[in-house]
């Protein structure tokens, strides 16, 4: 698994740790194993849609973007009130 690594250990920048021999690589390797074990992770999600979509009419959509703050930071979508009102100018007129 592991038993090709790098025979030089670089730490810091400045101060390497050289090996004379792979047992000792693998050595330092399984003591970093257990020491830092690997999380149980949960099973992945199946990717298959499971529920119906949710439909939204854009009067729905409009009435939820002005019910944002004016002037906040985006969140993760980069995506501001401001922005999102610009794409609903047709939206209350059905064009």
């Amino acid at each position: 698994m592991i038993n090709k690594v790098v025979a030089e250990l670089e730490i810091k920048s400045s101060f390497i740790v050289r090996f004379k021999d792979e047992n000792q690589v693998t050595g330092l390797v399984a003591k970093m194993e257990k020491l830092f074990p690997l999380p149980n992770l949960p099973k992945k999600l199946d990717a298959t849609l499971t529920t119906k979509p949710f439909a939204a009419s854009p009067a729905l959509v409009l009435q939820a973007i002005k019910k944002l703050k004016r002037g906040t930071a985006p969140g993760i979508s980069l995506w501001t009130r401001e922005l999102l009102m610009g794409l609903t100018f047709n939206m209350s007129t059905g064009g």
